[in-house]
C-alpha cells in the first residue's frame, strides 16, 4: 500500500512537472492519506486498544478492553475471550489471529460465516503458574510464534508451547 502512495505521489509530481510549477500547499491536499476517526460506540468496544494487526486479506484486528475487534473495511465485530480478560496484544499469521491476555494466549480462527473462535494455548502447559502475568507482545521468528510477559517468553511451534525463557 506504501508503495503505490509513493508511486502514485511520484507520478503526481511528474505531471505537475511536465505541465508547469505547483504550489507544496496544494499538493499536500492531494497526498495526505484520508484518515477516518471511529469512536467506540462504532466499534461496540471498551475506551482502550492495545495492539494491532492486519491480516492477509485486508482485515484488521485490534487488541481491545472488551475483546478482539475486527474491521472488515465496512463493519466492526466484537469477539470476546473466553474469560473475558482484556485482549492486550494481537499479532495476525496465516489465517489465525494470535492474541495475548492475562493468564492465557492462543490464536483464534474464522468458521465458515467469518465468525472467530478461540483456541487456548496456555492450557498445554501443565508445570506454568500465570498469577497476575499477561502477554502484551506476539512475534513470529522462524516458524515458531513467541509470546512474551514481563516475565515469560513462551514458543509456540504449531504442536507444542514451550518456556524459553523465565525470570
Amino acid at each position: 500500500v506504501l508503495f503505490r502512495w509513493c508511486r502514485d505521489l511520484l507520478a503526481i509530481l511528474f505531471l505537475f512537472g511536465a505541465c508547469g510549477t505547483i504550489k507544496a500547499s496544494d499538493l499536500l491536499k492531494y497526498a495526505s492519506p484520508i484518515i477516518q476517526h471511529f469512536n467506540k460506540k462504532d466499534y461496540h468496544g471498551g475506551n482502550q486498544n492495545w495492539s494491532i494487526t492486519q491480516d492477509e486479506t485486508g482485515f484488521i484486528y485490534a487488541g481491545n478492553s472488551n475483546g478482539l475487534l475486527q474491521f472488515d473495511g465496512l463493519r466492526w465485530k466484537r469477539f470476546s475471550h473466553p474469560a473475558g480478560t482484556i485482549i492486550r496484544s494481537v499479532f495476525a499469521d496465516g489465517e489465525r489471529i494470535y492474541t495475548g491476555s492475562l493468564g492465557d494466549f492462543g490464536y483464534w480462527e474464522k468458521d465458515e460465516n467469518y465468525n472467530l473462535h478461540f483456541t487456548s494455548l496456555a492450557r498445554l502447559l501443565t508445570d506454568h503458574q500465570f498469577g497476575d502475568e499477561e502477554i502484551w507482545w506476539i512475534i513470529k521468528y522462524g516458524d515458531n510464534i513467541y509470546f512474551q510477559s514481563f516475565g515469560t517468553t513462551f514458543s509456540y511451534d504449531g504442536e507444542e508451547v514451550k518456556i524459553v525463557l523465565s525470570h
